[in-house]
């Protein structure tokens, strides 16, 4: 987007992404780029998939003003529950395997890291998924 439309209709789709994403009872935050990582205390796999096909739906509908004709959006989610014996490293990275998945599956889709879940294609989709907890 940023190489098409420029930054400054880059900047304003992902403060328009944010907005939806911090619209609900839920933590938000931005995991760097176009990534970003809700935690939906209290809710299980099937309730987030509900939300992130929610928040999907809603993203779609944006609209983002470019100077020219307005851009729509899509967003592929990956969701994942805590399972004992987890790290926020392990929870992040089936999460980000799942979202993968939902790009090679054809983009604009929830797809969920069940218990079975595995992604053959997935070697850290050339990234390192880290993430370290903050105190205070």
């Amino acid at each position: 987007m940023n190489d098409t439309h420029g930054h400054d209709v880059g900047d304003k789709a992902i403060f328009a992404v944010a907005h939806e994403l911090m619209s609900g009872a839920w933590h938000a935050g931005r995991l760097g780029g176009e990534e970003f990582a809700l935690v939906l205390e209290g809710r299980n796999l099937t309730e987030a998939a509900k939300v992130a096909e929610l928040l999907r739906a809603r993203i779609a509908a944006l609209r983002i003003p470019t100077g020219a004709e307005p851009l729509s959006l899509s967003c592929s989610f990956g969701v994942s529950e805590w399972r004992g014996g987890d790290s926020i490293d392990l929870l992040l990275k089936r999460a980000d395997m799942a979202m993968y998945e939902a790009k090679l599956a054809g983009r604009d889709r929830v797809m969920i890291a069940s218990e079975d879940f595995g992604s053959p294609s997935y070697q850290s989709a050339g990234r390192a998924v880290r993430a370290s907890r903050r105190d205070g």
